[in-house]
């Protein structure tokens, strides 16, 4: 009868330790939407810093200038940036603003192309997570 008990008492263990691991990594998860579906492009790195300090990264894309915001229309673009699969923003940020708060904020710029930040203002170089612009 004890070898039950402990049998039980160990299956109990193992599952309340599933659950309470679900929570946790649920706690963890950034809240950041999933990305739209829509048309992806991959972006990789090397990823240039854009400025000197901050968390400002650029990635040039000359084939998106004509979807980008400019001078005369700051919010043209609908392009999306998303890190590992989950949707960055907000968009139309400015680029001092990404600089210095970064955690995800982003601008798509005519002529220089996605100026953005990761989500824990880490490096998207040595970040390990993986970056990629939707069309929606």
């Amino acid at each position: 009868m004890r070898l039950a008990y402990r049998i039980v008492g160990g299956l109990l263990v193992v599952v309340f330790s599933f659950i309470a691991t679900l929570a946790i990594l649920d706690f963890m998860d950034n809240g950041l939407p999933r990305c739209p579906a829509g048309l992806t492009t991959p972006l990789s790195g090397p990823f240039s810093k854009f400025g000197a300090t901050g968390y400002a990264y650029l990635v040039p894309m000359p084939a998106f200038n004509q979807f980008a915001d400019s001078l005369d229309n700051a919010n043209r673009s609908g392009m999306l940036v998303c890190e590992d699969g989950k949707l960055l923003g907000p968009a139309h940020s400015a680029a001092a603003d990404i600089a210095k708060a970064g955690r995800g904020r982003f601008l798509h710029w005519r002529e220089l192309g996605f100026i953005f930040s990761t989500s824990d203002n880490t490096n998207p170089n040595n970040s390990g997570r993986l970056y990629s612009i939707v069309n929606p």
